[in-house]
């Protein structure tokens, strides 16, 4: 298989940017037809690391890092990366900036920043 100016032997399976792709093959009675399947669509993390839809990861967004990222595609395939600015901590939620105690750590205080939670005092 050609696949963007590269080639690929058949049935092989191939990755480009989180992309799991395979060469098909398919013998017809005079000529050989191949094709390229995607396999995965998956996302990318700040650090180089591919994602499968559903993980959760952080991003590195606009100046800003994101503690609690989630890979997902939209209708058309397209990969995004959904962040919340909230923080989910001992079955609780915190809104952003807000200051908390995590129970049994009473002696340190967090600020939820950008969805990561943050000692702010110890």
């Amino acid at each position: 298989c050609d696949f963007e100016g590269q080639c690929y032997l058949a049935n092989s399976t191939f990755q480009l940017r989180c992309i799991v792709y395979k060469c098909m093959v398919q013998m017809m009675p005079l000529a050989r037809r191949t094709q390229v399947a995607l396999l995965e669509n998956n996302c990318l993390d700040m650090f180089g690391q591919c994602h499968k839809p559903g993980a959760r990861f952080p991003v590195h967004k606009d100046g800003i890092t994101y503690g609690s990222c989630t890979c997902k595609t939209d209708l058309t395939g397209n990969r995004i990366n959904v962040c919340k600015t909230i923080c989910e901590i001992d079955g609780k939620v915190y809104a952003e900036n807000q200051t908390f105690e995590r129970d049994g750590k009473p002696c340190m205080k967090y600020v939820c920043d950008h969805g990561t939670a943050r000692v702010i005092e110890a």
